[in-house]
Formats: C-alpha cells, structure tokens, sequence
C-alpha cells in the first residue's frame, strides 16, 4: 500500500532484503495524479520528515494511534525506525519538496488550486500549522457557479498573505509564488559561493521548457513570521523537478567540485504528457551548478519539445 519505507541490505550483497514500514495508510481518496507521498528527508533533529498531497491520509502509528485527515495533505515525522509518528503540519495541498533553513524553520511553496485568480503560496510551516487548504473545494459544487457561488478558499482570500478578516486559525502565505513549484533546496552557506548562502532555491515547472526557471530568495524575520527579502533567477529553460547539493556525480559524467548543486531535469518521450511535477521517466540533468554559475545543457532545456503537464 502507498507508505513511507525503510529498506535495509542486511548482508551487504547489493539487494535490498529488508523492509520497515515507518507508515502506511495515504492516498486515501482519488485526487490528481502526483499528489501523493513525496520530500522524504532527515530533518535537523535527525528525525524523518515527508508530505503527503491533498489525497489525504489515515494512519495507525505504531502506539496505535490513528490519524485522519481525509480532504488535506500534511506534512508528518517520526523516528528512523518509525516510532514517535506525528502530524507535524496540515492544510496543504501539495509541496513536492520542502526545505528547513538553518535555524531549523521548514519552508517550502504550495501548488494552488487551478481556480482562476489563485496563484501558489511560499509557506512557513511551524509545528501544528494549518495553511488552510482542503479538496473538497476544488472538487464538485465548488466547480458548479449555479450550485454554488461561495468558495471559501477564494472567497475569503485563504491563498493570500495576511489580509483583513482573514480566518485567524489558518496560517497564511508569506507570499504568492510562480506557477508549478516542485524541487527545493537550502544553501545554509556550505554550498556555492558566498554570494548564495541562505538561499532557498525552488523550480517553477510550468509545463513548457522555455517558460520554466530556477528562482533562488532570501527570507527575513517579520515578527513572528517571514517575509521575502530577495529573489534572484538561477537557471532558465530546463524542467527541474528536484535538486540536491553534493559532490558525486552520475556515473556518466565526470565529478564536480564540492557544493555544487544538482538539478533533475524531466526526462521522457516527445509527445508523452505527464501529470504533476514527478514524470515517471526521470534523470539527473547533465546540468549543474558550480559557484552560483550554471555549467552544461541539461535535458528537457531549450531546443527540446515541452510536452509536459505543468505541476498542480
């Protein structure tokens, strides 16, 4: 069943023959494709965190405690071995990544919900936050205007940041963003030049290659919260849909310095539509990003067909 697992080659062969289930029980209802269990990392209190779309979730922790949230994507934690398991935000609709910064606040950029007017959300997303989304409002009478004209989430300008008579439990946005947000990374200064450190950089897939981007911001404190302090353009024309820092390169290519960050580009047949920001048929571009200077081609980039569905 869609889960969250732990795999183990427990004689050092090279096959994975161990499985530990850390949770099990999303994807709970239909929804759109891509919305399921994603951003799987250690988070720095050495704890596993992972989301999970707006196709819901029902879970029984290993205590045997249940937990239900059937029309809302969250993002949850628990022990390397599954112990400890908890919801740790709600109200999200569907991240593909997210990022802690280094003070240890989880950032990421929420897809929105294909309404005309709504844009998507760069959200801070505290312990027992509720970003306010749910799917039954972008799902049957909420698409009906003559069986119903009042939708809560645009109505009541839920997608926005802070404004006035907005619903007080609902934590909103720092800001809206550009179209498809999927990969993220954080640069706490241990990666690229100086001229990046505490940089968060998230990729718009909007569907076609020469419209796509690499955006890289700042934050800074507003009272309790964020606000965006800079932005600058990374990368244009490839379709990236995760990144990581690191040293190693595919095995194909030769390696790249310390630090540089790695874009993974779509990878698929001219003429294939994919939904959501994860193709099926994916590989790390040959791109990448030495210094804050981007180096290569990477595949799905300028010249090639976009044949992509844009991430929702």
């Amino acid at each position: 069943p869609p889960g969250v697992y732990r795999l183990h080659d427990s004689n050092g062969d090279g096959i994975l023959d161990q499985r530990t289930t850390i949770g099990e029980g999303f994807n709970t209802h239909p929804a759109f494709g891509g919305h399921g269990v994603s951003g799987v990392t250690i988070g720095p209190d050495g704890r596993l965190y992972w989301e999970v779309g707006d196709i819901g979730l029902h879970v029984v922790d290993k205590g045997g405690r249940t937990w239900t949230l059937p029309n809302q994507g969250a993002v949850m934690r628990s022990e390397l071995d599954g112990s400890n398991f908890e919801v740790f935000a709600t109200g999200i609709r569907n991240l593909q990544e997210f990022s802690f910064d280094d003070r240890g606040n989880l950032i990421s950029v929420d897809n929105d919900g294909d309404h005309a007017g709504e844009k998507e959300r760069l959200v801070y997303l505290p312990y027992g936050s509720d970003s306010g989304w749910r799917s039954n409002w972008q799902y049957g009478k909420y698409t009906d205007a003559k069986n119903n004209r009042y939708n809560v989430w645009m109505r009541e300008s839920l997608f926005k940041p802070r404004a006035e008579n907005q619903a007080a439990h609902v934590l909103a946005p720092i800001e809206n963003w550009y179209a498809g947000p999927s990969g993220m990374a954080y640069n706490p200064g241990t990666a690229l030049s100086d001229a990046w450190k505490n940089y968060f950089f998230v990729s718009s897939f909007p569907g076609a290659a020469p419209n796509a981007r690499v955006y890289g911001f700042t934050l800074a404190a507003d009272g309790a919260g964020f606000r965006k302090a800079d932005e600058k353009v990374l990368t244009k024309g490839v379709l990236v849909v995760g990144m990581k820092f690191g040293a190693a390169a595919p095995r194909r290519h030769a390696r790249a310095p310390e630090g540089a960050i790695r874009p993974r580009a779509s990878r698929r047949r001219p003429g294939t539509a994919v939904r959501g920001a994860r193709p099926r048929q994916s590989a790390r571009a040959p791109a990448r990003v030495v210094g804050g200077r981007a180096t290569g081609t990477a595949r799905g980039g300028p010249g090639r067909r976009a044949d992509a569905v844009p991430c929702r």
